[in-house]
This record gives C-alpha cells, structure tokens and sequence, in this order.
C-alpha cells in the first residue's frame, strides 16, 4: 500500500468591478437704444452713516501750504454761472469727412432686433423760440405814445407788414410789442430786430443822429440798444441786434419802437417803424431739447435735394427736418452725409445721454431692414451709428438713444437722417428719416462729478455762502472744489449746491464723497423732493488732506438733482464752519453676476409701446436693470406671453430666477438657444402658485429654477402657456440669470463623429450628431435604448447636452469608456418627468437635458442607456447629443515648425528661369498696379519640404535613375539675374563645383551629402538634378542634400555677392532615402487612367493586395467589385477608383509567388480630406506656450502648400517679402475662429463672420479658410472618381467685405492645371480670354446659377481641345456680415479615360472691398471667400419601399399601405434600413408585421430586419413586404456553396398549435444566396415559407411550435459528403451542436413548450443549419511478436477540435463501445480491428494510444495522426509488436528457466527442511 498521498487544491479568484456615474466677454454694455421718459419718484433714503471715522481714500502728500481757512476766503459771486466771459460765437462747421463706415460694413448685424423704440407723444407747444417772428404778429401794449398801430400793404417789410407809432421819451411809458417764445434751452441769444427809422418832419435823414431800441427779457431791466442808425428811407429795413439770455421754455419778449434822443429840437424826434425781430442761438448749453428745424445749418450731402423745414403740429416744436437722406460714401470713399449741424455749450465735461426723435420708412416697407443714424462731434472724422428700426408711419415719432461725449465748453453735433444701409443683392433699398428733434440729458450718473460742476445754489444767507476754489493744488481734483458752509440746526439747509444727473438705470446707487475738513462735520444729501440724509465726515486732519464717506442712494430712471450741503460739528465756531467738497461718485451697485444684467431683450408686446397715459411706464428693460422696484409689462389677452434675453454671448447657464408681478404665469417654460431660431425646453413648470399670494398690485413672487445647469445658449427666454390672469397679462420684476462664459477650449466633441445606436427608424443614427437641431435620430419601440459616440481620441469631457425629442426617456444613464470596452457611469438619472406627458408634447418639441461634471473624465466613448421611455411605443429620439470638451493632447505642431525652413519642391526636369517665374502685377482697389513675379504653379508635383524633412525615392537597378528638385523659399525671393553666367543672388545644391574655393567644401549646407550616393548633375536657377548611383548589392541607401542662397550687398553703385564673405540668406537641408526596387514596380497613371498597374508587365498573370496602412491587414483585390471589373489584363492593371482606394497601400506580385513589390501609396482620395479645415489644429490665442508660425497675430495661419494634414493645395502665390513686391510660394490661408472669442471686435471686423455666426450651432468646429491668400489662386483637391459616376458637392459659403461670389468648377485634373494660373484667375490682369474672365462672362449673361437649396448639375463650359469643366456660381446674399449659407451641387463624372482623377476647385470672381469704389476697381485680391464643411464625393442613389399587407376576414391579402424611402450614399456605403415610417401623420413600426419577402433590384434578397443594407452600382432598390396574421419560417444554410447544394435539397418544417391537433409542413426549397453586409458576415443560402395563421386556427396568445426534419448528411455536388453538425434558431438564439451518430432523418424542435403568437407582431422563425463537407478517420489495429497477445484489446483516444459525426462501433461489445467527453473519443481494438470516425473539414485531429511498453510492446505508426488537420480522409494503422516476455527473455531460453526453478526450489526446501520448517506445516 502506497503511504504517500497527493493532495490537489483549487484555488478561484472572482474579480467583480462595477464603475458606476458661457473674462465675462467685455462686451461693451450695450445701451439700451430707446429713450423714455420715466416719472420721478422720489424716495426716502434710510440709510444711517457710521459714526466710526472714515478713513481717507487719498494718500498723504506733502504740497505747498495754500490759504485753507475761513477767514481768508474770498466770497464767490452769487452767480456761479462758469467762465461765461470766455464764450464766444462758434462758427459752423460742415465739413465732409471720410466714413470709416462703408456700404460693406452693415450694422444690422450688430444689434440685431433692437426693438422698435418707444412711441413719444407729440404735444403741439408754443411758438418756437428760434426764428423769425413778425411785429404785427405780437401783441402791442400802447404807452404814452400816440396809438401804435399794426400796418401792411408794403412788399418792402417782411410779410408787407410792420408796426408803427410806438415812439416814446426815454422817461416816459414805453410802447411796445410783446409776445411768448418758447426757447428750446436756456443760453445767450443775439435778438436781431428789422425796423426802419427816420427823424420828424425831415426828408433828408441826418445819419449822424441815431435812436435808441430798448428789449425787456421776461420782465426784467430793459436793455438798450443805443445808436440805432437811422435808415435810407422809411421803405429800407436795417437790422440792429443784442445779446440776450432766454431760459429754457416760455420767455416773455418785449421790444420797444424809438426810445427818443434828444438832438436840441423838440420838434425833431425819431421815429421807428417795426418790421420783425429773430432770435440766434448764440452759446445753446447742452442739456435739454434741441428741435431739429431749429439746427444752426443743414449739409445736403447727395440728398437729392437741401434740407426740409416742415410745419407740422403733430411733432416736437410744430415741426421736422427732412431730405437729409444719403449713404454714407460714394464709390469714391468720400463722406457724403447729410446732417444737421448744431453748436452747443457744455458747462460740465464728460458723458451724456443723446435722445433722437425720428420718423423712419424704406421704400420697400419692409421692417426687416434697419437703417442708421449717425452722429458726429466735434468734426473730425469719426461717425458712431446708431441703428433705428422702421416706425409704423410717418407719424409715429419714436425715439433712439446712444452715449456721447462732449467737452467743456464749446461743441458740435452733427446728426444724419437716414445713412442708408446697403443691402446689396434685393434689389434698391432706399431709406428716409424724418428728424424731430435731440435731446442731450443731465451729465450721466454714473461715474465722477466735480464739486464745481454744479448746476444750482441754495437759499444763501447775507454771510454764509459757498465759494468754488481753485487752490486745491494735487490734492483736490483738477485743484477745484467747493467749500460749503451754513448755520444748519434744523430743517433745510441754508446753503446747498444742486447737481442735476441722469440715470440710465434706476436702482441702487453708492455715493462717494470725497471732502477735506480740519474738524469733524456733517455733509447732508437730498435726492429731488426728498428729505435730507445726514452723512458724519470725521476731520481729516488738516484742509489739505482729503477723504471719503459713502452711503447708499436711490435713483429713478432720467433726470435726477441731487443735492449737497455741509457743516462743521466741532472746532471754533460749531455749526458756522465749512467743509471742502472734491467732488462725489456714483457707483451703480448692481448683481455683476447676473449676466442678463442691461442685455438687450425682445418681448412678445409690451404695454409701454402704446400711446396713451402710460405709454412710458414698464418698458421691456426694466426687467434687467437689476433694480427690483421696476419692472415689464406685457400686453394683456394675447396667447402668446415670453420675455427673452440676448446675452450677447454663448454662456453656461447655472441657475434662473423669476420676478412676477401679480400678473405672473401659471404654467411656463424656460427655454434657451444659440441662434434665436431653435429653442430647447431646459425646465417645465406646470400650476405654479407662488407662496404668499395675496393678489395684490405691485406684489412680488420670487421663482427660482430648479434646475442648475441649463446647457450652453446666447438667448434665454421664459415662454408663459398659461397665465394666472389674462386680462393683466405678464408682468416681471427681474429676470436674473447667473452663468459663466463659455471657455474657448471648449467645444462639442461629438460633432460629426461616428455614431451606433440600438436600433433607428428612418431618422438616421448619424443626425443626433451632425451639429443641427433640426435633424434627429429616433430609435424603434420600445424602453431599452442606447446610442453611442465614437470621439475618435481621448478628450477631457466637461460637460453633456441632451436635446431630445418627445420621445424623451425617464430613467436613463451616461457612460463613458476610453476603450469602449470597459464603462464608466458618470449619470445616472430616474423619474425625469419634467418636460411633461410626452404625449401632450408636439413632434417638433425640444425638451433639454443638461449636466457639467465636477471635474474633467477623460474618455475616447460616450453613450446614453435609458431603461425607461416617457413613452415606449416611441422608444429614444434625440435632436443632439453634445459631448462638451477640450483637447487632451493638442498636437503643438508650432513647436515642430520653429527653426525649419519650407521651399523645396519635387519636380520632373530643369527648369530656366522664364520657367520658374512668371511676371504678374497687382492691380489694387485704389486703381494703382504693383508688379512682382510669381512662382509657377505647374512646376509643383510634390509636397513642400521643409528642413529635415525626408523624401523617399526608388532605384530601379539597371536604369538610369534621376530626381529633380527646386528651391522656392517661403519667406525670401530669389533674383536671378540676366541669365545663369550673370547671376546675382547664388543658389547652390550640394554637390555644385562652382565657387567650391569660397568655401569648406561643396556640400552646401548639408555635410552628411556623399556623392558616391547621389551624384549632382547640374543645375538650372533654381532646379537642381541629380543622379542615384548604383546600390550595388544594398537593399537601400540614403544621404543628405543642401540648398544655400547667397544675397548680395551694396557697396557703391553695386552689389557684390556674400559668397565666401557672410552667412547665407537661406539655408536648408534634406534627407533623401533610396530603396532598390523589387523585380516587379508599380507605375502611377492614376491622372491618365486611374489605375496603377506593373512596370514592366511580362504575359503573366499577377494578384495585387491593398492595406489600410502598408504594413499589416493585406487584403486580396478581386477581380471585379459587384459586376464591375477592378483588375484589367490578368492583373496588369488595378482601377484605384473602382477599387476605393483613396489614400491606400497596395503591392503587387506574381500569381502563384509571394514575391511581392515595394509597397505604394495611393496619394489621391475618394472624397474631400479635411473639408471642416479642422487640421491643423491651431490654438486659442493667448493660450499659454503657443505660437503661431505662419501668422505671429493668430488671427489666421498661411500654411505652405503640402503642409502636412492640411490635404488642399493652392495655385495663388501665397506670401511676400517685407522688403520686395514679390509673391513667392503657395500658402493655404486658414483662419482661426477661436479668436472670435478672445478678440471678437478685431476677428469679426478682419473676416465678416461674426462670433454668433461661427458658433450658433456645432457645424463650424472652429476653423475655416479664405480664399486668395495674398493673391488671386484657386484652392483644390484631386479626388478619385469613376467615370459615368455621380459625384455631389456640399459646402458652407460666407462673403467677406463684399466679396460674396466665387466659382466652382469640377474637370478632369489633367487638363484643369493649364487654368489654375494666376494669369488665368486674375480678373484685373488685362489679359483677354482667360479662365476667369469667360466664367464672368458666362455670369454677367445669365448662364450660371447660384448653387443653393438643391444640388444643381452647374453649368458645362466648353474650353476647346475636347476639355470641358462644370462651372456652379456660389453667391451669398448676406454679403457683408459674413453670414454662412450652405450650396451644392452634383456633378456626373465625364465617361473618358482621364475622369478617373477628377481636380474639385474654388476661384474667387473679384477681390474683396468695403466700398462701391474698391469693387469697381477689380477689390483687393488678397481678400477672398471664406469656405467650410466642404465635401466631394461618389454618391450612389437607393430606394427602400415597404410594402405592409394583412389578410382580411374574407382571407383576401389587403394593402395597409406602401411607402418609400429615397437616399444617396457613397458607393459600398452601408445605409440604415429604418425599422418604422411615418406617412400622412401615421408611425408604422415594422415590428407590428412579419416580414415576407424582400427583394434587391428585382432578386430575392435575405433580409435579417436588423436594418443595414450595401449600396452599389447594382445593388440599389430594396422592397420589403411586410403581413399580419401569418407565420414566416426561413432556413438557412451555411457551409455550403450554392453550386454544391443537391438540386433536390430542401427541408420540412412542421408548424403546430399547442394543444390543438392543427398542423402544417412547409417544405422550403429552391434556395438563394445571402449576401454578405460585411466581409466577415458568415453569408450562407436561404429559403423562406409562409402559412396564415388561420390554418393553425390561432388566436392572439395561442402558442405553436416549429419542428424542422432535415437529413443530416447528404451528398454535394462537388463529390463531398455534409454533415449537419449545428444548428442555431432565433427564438432561443443557442447553438445546439448535434450529437454524434445522429439518425439520419433529423428532427429540432424550436419551443418545446410553444411560441407565442400575435396577429400584430412579427411571428417569425429562422433555423440556421451549419453544415461541414465530411472526412474519414480510419484507425487500424495489428498486433506481432510471438509474445503479442492478438485478443488483447488496446485502449485509443481521438482527440478532435470539434465533434466527430459518427463512428462504427455497431459491431463491438458493450464494454468496447465507444466513450466521449466532449471531442474527445475513447476506445478499444483488437487485432485486426479498424474503426471509422466521420468528422468535420478542417477540424484537427490526433489519434493515441495507451502506453504498453511496460509490457514489452513496442508501437509503431503507418501515417500517424498527430494535431493533422483533416482535410482529406485519413487512416492510420497502429502496430504493436512483443517478442520478449516481460522479464525480457525470449522462448529458446524456456528450457534453462525451467531448470534454473527446479535447482532453486530444491535449494529452498533443503534449507527448511533443515531448519524445521515443515514440522509446523504438519
């Protein structure tokens, strides 16, 4: 017994892991544009001032000790009126100015919407102050005169008419005319007075002798105008004149006749006769209204006629100014406003408020369309618009409000009518502004107000009063301020200053006072009628130091005085001190994080639009000014109530909160947007009852959202659907909304990416992605869901946008995975009912879900899993799903650039210098022409090089192998001189002798050049060519090349070359690797043929192989791809088109050889590369580390042509030299956007495309290119193309500068490089018949159409020689602004040779410009189109029809209906096939019917209604028929080809109803082919039968099974024997491998237990048969040896990869019988014996057998069986021999053993014999 025990231990590890989930922009404020008038309230100020002492704000400063005490101040006059003495008359300045506003730069789209402002009510006032007015008009009050009487019938006097008879002594009562002016501001006047004057009784008038007119103002002293000459006779009217001071509004005038000089003759008087008087402005102050017909003059400008006064009772002053109408430029550049001019006196420096009255129509009516005003001061050429929106008519005065600035003391003002707008493109749109009236308001409130600025002065005692000072010196701003003092013990102050200001907002304010005082006082504050505010000022030591004390105000919105006074409390004389006061500010004190804050906003009516009594109150603003006791008031009964918000800007919006009024809503949305077209529903509140509700006016209910990420949006708006009062409205308080701007380095990483989802219908995957809000996907019925996001690399995610449909889901979760594989949850979200019962909701609805993560998750995969649908019938549909992130690692390209040098170009030959370069000129906007040479765009075959860069090239042994290079620096130009022996600037290649003395050696720049590798054969200006030596017996070789440029300096009258003496001018080098091509070389004639063939080609037959990246995943190409032909000539030649192999690798060998040849790279591709010119991938600017190479200001980069991953290519010579007119090089210009975002007014001026254009939606990333970078020159890509095919052309257009139209042209890429030259595309270069100037032609004729909505064939020009090209007109109406507008076209590829390779290009029609007259002249040709999204490619167009059937009562087959879906892919694409319609409002779900047939161009088709289908040229029209109430079975078989299948194959399926007796056999037979989606899918053959449900007799929620009978061998026709050898079903989707020995009529049963059944389901079942061809295993056993023992049984193991099909061991005992485990078999043989096992092709197979050594045999094998495949039948035969007996004796020794015992066993029993031993066995 064995004592030692092995133990075995197993020890299992279960690892479980379950990983569950808008610097704020400085945007200038834009000031709301309307002006309203608000009524003052007045408000108590209850703040209490702190008694603790104030620190002072002002640092200590040592100044000159100035007099600062009571004693030695000077009373200032009673009148502070400023410096009046200094006024003088200011003279009118109406000259024209340069705009830098042209046509192009529209305004519209700056203030976008600007509501229609607010209606002013025309109140007919009194006479106007300004003017002339007739004497006989006024009133006569007689003195001590004779009766003054009014006379006319004199066409002498103004009007025929005067006033005489009022004549009187200077002592006597005066008689005179009196009459009410009204004045439009207070201000001195000069009254000019017409009169006539003669002395009595004398016919001769002495006019030495004068008279006296005396004017009395408002009842005041009269005025003298003394030496009144007389006139030339009583029918002469003079004028004399006066300064006056009128007042603002009503003044009583009153103007005398002849106040009498005595002349020493009582009989001898004067007399006067008075005609009119007119009054001037002489000093107009500012502040207050200025009527338009009042202006000082008027400037026509090209108003078709002056200016027009007209009276009309309906405006402001009886009156208006029109025809001061123009544009603002000529074509010329030249200002050509017409404006009104007004001088003005401003008594206080800094910012007003300008108010402009105006009427406003265009001829067209069209409210669309926005006009300016501009306004200008102070000369000069500066022009600020102002955009006002159409009035209703001509009546409807509104008005429109701007900032200005204006000095101190004298101004002007000069103010257009309507600076029209170009709008180029819809015809002649012509705008006309009435002018009423501006007002300039109070100096702003906001921000510092001097002390001495005062406007009034209060009730002064005798002794106590105020005094300004200007001994301030440092300390004291401006050195001014004012001292105050008073006797202040109660009541109002007796001395106080009031300062009069205008606050645009009302709300809260913070006044700031600074003051300087020795002892401690008190400063007092009113605001209007208010009460008096104590405010303590602690001393600041001494009058030369200065503090500050502060306390918090109100302010209404408009005009406000506030008040100031002051007093000491302690010191000498307590109460009767003073205190210097420097000045106060206000500082408006607003929540600066609620970013709606003074936004402009848009309302769907508001009640301060009309013109009744209220019509001022709650305008649309004051639910913004952040002021809670101010607020909206929308229009009553209406059904539609929002309020919305431009946040100019795109934010991340955290949290809103609502202000109602009681007239607040009951049900409501908040709902957001980037564009202002597309809303998304963030939050839903359904019966809001706010708390403590007590209906009462003014109330207000606070709503704070619940929601704190509202997603990414410009615009929010509250949308009210139910009101809790119709009849009031709605009305809000405050709209808050808090939020952050939106970095610049985030963005949707998902747009356009690659998308999978659960299922679709026909609202495709790819939509819910594509960056549009009006595409979605949708998914089929149902709870389960999900879709999923391929972000093609790792990204750093921030945040997560959903917008879905109605189809919205309640439960749901967002993973993301960097792998795909494994997930991680980062939301997880239940119960989200919000949005409401999607039912209730319409198709179009767009509910929101938004989230930001706490922090960053990088993840190369995102994807939603909902678990439960609002409603499952619909399943998931989404708008767009954003995946919000940035850049994990940003390829820092600009690191690689720094140091390198670009300009080396492959070429084909030598090339002279005519050749190289070609002259060209500029021909400017401003008429003028440069000229300058440029690089020849038919040398360039090849990429640019750069510094270090490598060029690979191949040596083919026994040939003389060349390469040609050419050197055309980026950055410098190269003058070559006359010819080659008189060169000036020295271009040198390695390897060139020539001047090898002036330097080290001739290696040029690269000193790893060998010459026994690459040997210089010469030279031509700028081209180089050299010879590759012989490889010899090396595979490969490499070596270095240098290009050194040489200048020259001035010494003199000359130039003498730097070679030998300074650094070269340029300098590069590059790496040049050979490779020994095989036996066999490809040859490209892509551009001839399209096709790649062999060098060389012998009459043999050759196989070629494609790959994805030249290295692994080597693909055979077959010999036609779907019917047509891919390999030519035995292989010779491969169709690159056909084949699809943009951008692949192939290689070729011999048939029968794996010999294959070097591999080549296809540099061609099937579709536009790069067409979002996302790539390179430049960086924010500012960004920390980054740098722009090309372009230091990072506002664009102009990349070389052949710039790594920027696939376009240019023809326009791209940059020049600062100190030549040289264009060298091609440069791509690609601008970048993200600058937009950091410098947004200088991008937006540079490019046209606003920041809102760019970013309204996904679509644009963040980058795009301009066309003509530096000059004209086309941008293209070559792209394969199969001839007869149909390509189609998408991309997003945008003007710049009025550059608003290009060509695109499509042409065979052979023949379009002869019309891609500068001179072919230069409109401007006096040239006939070019490119260009025949696609113009074609243009200004009619023949081109704008290429928009559909895709257009375009228009075929003939070009001679058999080349024609397709020309399509891009035209953007929106020309100025940069407005992006999406065209396309489809271009069908000429049937010749040549289209296989088909050149897809741009040109520009003209050079940008910002006015008529730079477009008239050709524009800037360095200003071109801006371009985006671009695509180019093959489409093949498909059908899908569904046809839905179901059997009637009567058994009729009815049509429910057909439909079909119609698309285009590109050929081989794969196109979902949607597994539900919508047709005349009603959703089919395919799921509701079984699938009966399909068909794909007319052939039975297997369809697996998991929704892909292959498009291909014959493989295009796919109809599905669709019953109810029937029962489909389809087999399929897999394993076998069609051509093998037995004619007579077919299968019996039995259908029967559970517990019922009905059955039905379907026999299937005549089977098809399936067609593979995918070159992995299985395919296999298919044959499908059908039953009504009807003869099973079942009923919905019956149950039936499914039995099939099949054979389970049969015989191919190829000779082989299949075996079935698994079977798979859809109903329990589980492999069942059949057991061994089968009978061979086989049964499966699908549902033992039943299938359910429904009428309006699918009922369907798919068995799978997966057949092998059979082989033979035969394993024989022999026994030999005289010891073999032949009855023995030897036990053998067979070992299989998988199941045997049989084994005959019929014949053996039940203990030799056979034994499994798994595939592996045991057994037993005797000898003699064989056994048979039939297995599966191609499965591996080994045969053993037990070890007999130990018993003296030895095994040996015939064709031993170990880890074979079996592919052929096989037999082995074991053989064990034994000739020995186990002791290893053999028989002849038999004898001598037996002998050997017996001696033995004697021995034995001697030895117990002796010892006793046999004793005891007795």
């Amino acid at each position: 017994m064995c004592r030692s025990i092995k133990k075995c231990f197993a020890v299992m590890l279960a690892l479980v892991v379950f990983v569950s989930g808008m610097s704020n922009m400085s945007l200038s404020t834009l000031a709301d544009d309307t002006i309203q008038e608000t009524t003052a309230v007045s408000e108590e100020t209850t703040s209490e001032v702190s008694e603790k002492t104030i620190e002072s704000v002002a640092e200590e400063t040592s100044v000159e000790e100035t007099t600062d005490t009571k004693e030695n101040k000077t009373p200032a006059k009673e009148d502070a009126t400023l410096a009046e003495e200094d006024a003088t008359v200011w003279e009118e300045s109406t000259k024209d100015v340069t705009a830098e506003l042209g046509h192009a730069e529209n305004p519209v789209e700056k203030i976008v919407d600007t509501p229609l402002k607010k209606a002013v009510r025309a109140v007919p006032q009194a006479q106007s102050g300004l003017g002339r007015i007739e004497a006989e008009n006024c009133e006569i009050v007689p003195g001590s005169a004779s009766e003054p009487k009014k006379e006319r019938g004199n066409g002498n006097f103004s009007n025929s008419s005067w006033v005489s008879g009022m004549n009187t002594w200077p002592n006597d009562k005066p008689s005179y005319i009196t009459t009410n002016v009204n004045c439009p501001s207070a201000g001195r006047y000069e009254i000019k007075i017409g009169y006539t004057a003669g002395i009595n009784g004398s016919t001769d008038n002495d006019k030495s002798k004068t008279t006296e007119i005396d004017v009395q103002v408002n009842d005041g002293e009269w005025i003298k105008i003394e030496g009144v000459p007389l006139t030339d006779s009583w029918n002469t009217v003079s004028v004399v004149s006066k300064e006056i001071y009128l007042n603002q509004g009503n003044n009583k005038i009153n103007v005398t006749g002849a106040r009498h000089v005595w002349y020493d003759d009582v009989n001898k008087w004067q007399w006067v006769n008075l005609d009119y008087f007119e009054l001037v402005a002489i000093e107009v102050p500012a502040e207050g209204r200025h009527e338009a017909e009042n202006s000082g003059s008027y400037t026509a400008g090209t108003s078709t006629s002056s200016a027009k006064i007209v009276t009309d009772e309906n405006f402001s002053g009886s009156g208006y100014v029109g025809n001061l109408n123009s544009f603002p430029q000529d074509d010329y550049g030249n200002n050509t406003r017409s404006y009104l001019t007004q001088k003005l006196y401003a008594e206080r420096p800094g910012k007003y408020l300008l108010t402009i009255g105006y009427v406003y129509r265009n001829n067209a009516g069209d409210d669309n369309k926005p006009t300016n005003i501009d306004v200008r001061l102070n000369g000069g050429d500066s022009w600020k618009s102002v955009t006002v929106n159409q009035t209703k008519d001509w009546n409807d005065v509104r008005e429109v409000s701007t900032v200005i600035e204006l000095n101190r003391g004298e101004n002007t003002i000069d103010i257009t009518g309507a600076s029209n707008i170009w709008y180029p493109g819809k015809g002649d749109y012509w705008q006309q502004i009435n002018l009423d009236y501006f007002e300039i308001s109070s100096p702003l409130a906001e921000g510092k107000h001097e002390a001495e600025e005062y406007h009034e002065s209060g009730n002064k005692t005798e002794n106590k009063q105020y005094e300004i000072k200007d001994d301030g010196g440092d300390i004291y701003s401006g050195s001014k301020y004012a001292t105050i003092w008073n006797t202040l013990t109660g009541g109002d102050p007796d001395e106080y200053l009031g300062y009069k200001v205008y606050a645009q907002h009302a709300g809260k304010y913070k006044l700031a006072v600074r003051y300087g005082t020795k002892y401690d006082g008190d400063i007092f504050v009113k605001i209007g009628e208010g009460t008096w505010k104590e405010l303590s000022t602690p001393s600041t030591g001494e009058w030369d130091k200065v503090k500050t004390v502060e306390m918090d105000i109100t302010l209404p919105k408009g005009e406000n005085t506030i008040y100031i006074a002051g007093r000491q409390t302690t010191g000498i004389e307590k109460y009767s001190q003073y205190i210097n006061i420097d000045y106060f500010e206000l500082t408006r004190q607003v929540d600066t994080s609620n970013i709606a804050l003074d936004k402009p906003v848009r309302t769907s009516g508001n009640r301060s639009d009309r013109k009744d009594d209220h019509y001022k109150e709650n305008p649309p603003e004051e639910a913004v000014d952040g002021y809670d006791d101010s607020r909206w008031g929308g229009l009553e009964n209406q059904n539609d109530n929002w309020f919305e918000i431009d946040l100019e800007g795109i934010y991340e919006i955290n949290h809103v909160m609502l202000k109602f009024e009681r007239a607040y809503p009951k049900d409501f949305e908040i709902q957001v947007s980037r564009d202002r077209k597309s809303w998304t529903t963030t939050e839903t509140v359904k019966d809001w009852t706010p708390s403590g509700n007590d209906n009462k006016a003014n109330a207000k209910y606070q709503w704070n959202s619940n929601i704190s990420y509202h997603g990414k949006a410009r615009y929010i708006r509250i949308n009210a659907t139910r009101l809790k009062n119709k009849d009031w409205g709605l009305s809000i308080w405050e709209f808050v909304v808090k939020g952050d701007k939106l970095s610049a380095d985030v963005k949707d990483v998902a747009v356009n990416k690659t998308a999978t989802a659960s299922s679709s219908n026909e609202n495709e995957v790819a939509w819910a992605i594509d960056g549009k809000d009006d595409s979605r996907w949708g998914s089929i019925s149902g709870d389960a869901q999900w879709y999923q996001i391929n972000l093609g690399k790792e990204y750093a995610l921030h945040s997560v946008d959903l917008k879905f449909e109605r189809a919205y889901p309640e439960d749901f979760t967002i993973k993301t995975s960097k792998d795909g594989k494994s997930w991680e949850t980062i939301k997880t979200v239940t119960g989200w009912k919000n949005p409401g019962s999607a039912g209730n909701l319409s198709s179009s609805a767009r509910v929101g879900y938004s989230f930001k993560l706490d922090s960053e998750k990088n993840a190369s995969y995102i994807r939603i899993e909902s678990s439960k649908a609002a409603n499952s019938s619909w399943g998931l549909s989404i708008w767009e799903f954003e995946a919000w992130g940035k850049e994990t690692n940003l390829p820092k390209y600009w690191n690689d650039v720094q140091g390198k040098k670009y300009g080396i170009y492959p070429v084909d030959k030598l090339y002279d210098k005519n050749e190289t370069e070609k002259a060209a000129n500029m021909k400017y906007a401003d008429g003028t022409e440069q000229k300058y040479t440029i690089l020849n765009a038919d040398l360039v075959q090849g990429d640019v090089l750069a510094t270090n860069d490598t060029y690979e090239v191949v040596y083919e042994p026994g040939k003389d192998n060349y390469i040609y290079f050419y050197v055309n620096p980026r950055d410098i130009h190269i003058d070559f001189g006359e010819d080659e022996n008189n060169e000036i600037d020295k271009v040198r290649w390695s390897g060139n002798p020539k001047d090898a003395n002036l330097v080290t050696n001739n290696k040029w720049g690269a000193n790893g050049y060998n010459s026994d590798v690459l040997e210089f054969c010469g030279q031509k200006a700028a081209t180089v060519k050299y010879k590759i030596k012989d490889l010899g017996n090396k595979d490969s070789d490499s070596t270095w090349i240098g290009c050194q440029i040489y200048g020259t300096t001035n010494t003199g009258d000359e130039r003498e070359s730097d070679l030998g003496k300074k650094a070269p001018k340029f300098e590069i080098k590059i790496k040049i690797n050979i490779t020994k091509a095989h036996s066999l070389s490809i040859e490209d004639t892509i551009e001839d043929d399209g096709c790649l063939g062999v060098k060389d080609a012998r009459n043999i037959k050759y196989k070629w192989q494609r790959s994805s990246d030249g290295v692994n995943d080597w693909q055979d190409i077959p010999e036609s791809r779907d019917d047509m032909p891919v390999l030519y000539d035995h292989g010779k030649k491969l169709d690159v088109s056909r084949d699809v192999g943009g951008g692949m690798y192939y290689r070729v060998s011999e048939e029968g050889k794996d010999d294959w040849s070097l591999v080549y790279r296809v540099n061609y591709y099937n579709n536009v590369q790069n067409g979002d010119f996302e790539n390179p991938i430049m960086c924010t600017p500012g960004e920390s580390g980054a740098l722009f190479p090309f372009n230091a200001n990072g506002d664009e980069q102009q990349y070389p042509n052949g710039y790594p991953g920027l696939y376009w290519k240019t023809t326009g010579p791209g940059w020049h030299t600062n100190i030549n007119p040289y264009k060298v090089g091609h440069d791509i210009e690609i601008v970048n956007g993200r600058n937009l975002k950091v410098n947004k007014g200088y991008q937006e001026a540079q490019f046209s495309v606003t920041y809102e254009e760019m970013y309204k939606d996904g679509t644009h990333g963040d980058q795009f290119a301009e066309l003509n970078c530096e000059n004209i020159g086309a941008l293209y890509q070559d792209i394969l193309t199969t001839p007869s095919s149909e390509c189609y052309w998408d991309l997003d257009h945008a003007g710049r500068w009025n550059q608003n139209t290009m060509y695109v042209v499509a042409m065979a890429a052979k023949d379009a490089r002869q019309y891609m030259t500068s001179e072919q595309l230069n409109p401007n270069n006096g040239i006939s018949d070019t490119f260009i100037k025949k696609l113009k032609t074609m243009d200004n004729d009619n023949q081109l159409k704008n290429s928009k909505s559909e895709y257009d064939e375009g228009t075929e020009i003939n070009l001679g020689s058999g080349i024609v090209a397709r020309v399509w007109k891009v035209r953007s109406e929106s020309v100025a602004t940069g407005h992006w507008e999406r065209h396309r076209g489809q271009y069908k590829v000429p049937n010749t040779d040549k289209d296989h390779l088909t050149r897809f290009f741009f040109v520009s029609a003209e050079g940008g410009g910002k006015t008529h007259s730079e477009i008239n002249n050709g524009g800037n040709l360095t200003v071109g189109n801006l371009l985006d999204n671009v695509s180019f490619e093959m489409r093949k167009s498909y059908s899908i029809t569904y046809k839905l059937q179901e059997y009637g009562v009567n058994g009729n087959l009815n049509t429910v209906t057909e439909h079909t879906i119609e698309g285009k892919t590109v050929p081989g694409g794969k196109v979902v096939v949607p597994s539900s319609f919508e047709k005349d409002g009603t959703t089919y779900n395919l799921s509701d019917y079984t699938l009966t047939n399909a068909k794909m161009n007319d052939k039975d088709f297997y369809y697996n209604n998991k929704g892909q289908m292959t498009v291909e040229f014959n493989h295009d029209t796919l109809v599905l028929v669709y019953v109810k109430n029937i029962i489909t079975v389809t087999k399929i078989v897999q394993g076998v080809e069609a051509k093998n299948l037995p004619k007579d194959y077919k299968v019996t399926v039995e259908l029967a109803k559970v517990n019922g007796n009905q059955k039905k056999l379907v026999t299937l037979s005549d089977f098809k082919e399936i067609e593979k989606v995918n070159a992995n899918d299985a395919g296999g053959l298919f044959a499908s039968g059908t039953i009504q449900a009807s003869e099973l007799g079942l009923q919905d929620g019956d149950r039936y099974t499914v039995v099939e009978k099949v054979d389970r061998t049969f015989n191919g026709k190829d000779n082989n024997r299949y075996a079935l050898v698994q079977i798979t079903d859809s109903i329990n989707e589980t492999i069942n491998n059949l057991p061994v020995n089968a009978k061979q009529q086989f049964e499966y049963s699908i549902g033992a237990s039943g299938i359910n059944y429904k009428g309006s389901q699918s009922n369907s079942a798919t068995i799978t048969n997966i057949y092998k061809p059979t082989r033979t295993i035969k394993v024989t056993k022999k026994v030999e040896g005289k010891f073999g023992e032949r009855d023995k049984s030897f036990k053998f193991t067979l070992t299989l990869s998988e199941a045997a099909v049989s084994y005959n061991d019929d014949t053996f005992p039940n203990d030799r019988k056979v034994t499994s485990n798994g595939s592996t078999y045991s057994f037993s043989l005797k000898h003699n014996e064989s056994i048979e096992f039939v297995v599966p092709d191609g499965c591996t197979a080994s045969v053993s057998e037990d070890d007999y050594s130990s018993e003296g045999y030895v095994t040996t094998w015939n064709s031993e069986i170990k880890n074979v495949v079996i592919s052929e039948n096989k037999s082995t035969t074991c053989t064990n021999s034994r000739d020995l007996t186990p002791t290893g004796l053999n028989n002849r020794a038999k004898p001598f053993i037996i002998l050997l015992g017996c001696a033995l066993l004697a021995v034995a029993c001697f030895v117990a014999g002796k010892k006793g031993k046999f004793r005891k066995l007795g």
